[in-house]
């Protein structure tokens, strides 16, 4: 895959968390039984850090700005460690750490 391809793929998926935790933050408040929008989140999580180790092998491999490169580490990082607060019912504390990407 080329890197304007993650990228387009990487802006896509981000728009799409963000308005799936919104729904499900909603959710919450509502008290509502049924989240399939957290469902949808994680998975979306797992994908967007699969794509981020896949970012992280491109710029390396085209040996590309050190900056980018750990911006994408850090990035990967983040993602990694706001899939493991998707596990608590709130997926506030997630939808704000998911924010803080570079």
């Amino acid at each position: 895959m080329d890197i304007r391809d993650i990228e387009e793929k990487e802006e896509k998926l981000k728009r799409s968390i963000k308005r799936n935790c919104t729904f499900s933050i909603g959710r919450l408040q509502l008290h509502r039984k049924e989240d399939p929008e957290k469902k949808l989140v994680e998975l979306e999580l797992k994908e967007l850090y699969d794509l981020y180790k896949e970012k992280y092998d491109v710029l390396r491999k085209q040996d590309a700005d050190g900056q980018l490169i750990q911006d994408t580490l850090y990035n990967k990082r983040l993602v990694l460690d706001t899939i493991e607060l998707c596990k608590n019912p709130d997926l506030e504390p997630a939808h704000r750490k998911f924010n803080s990407l570079k």
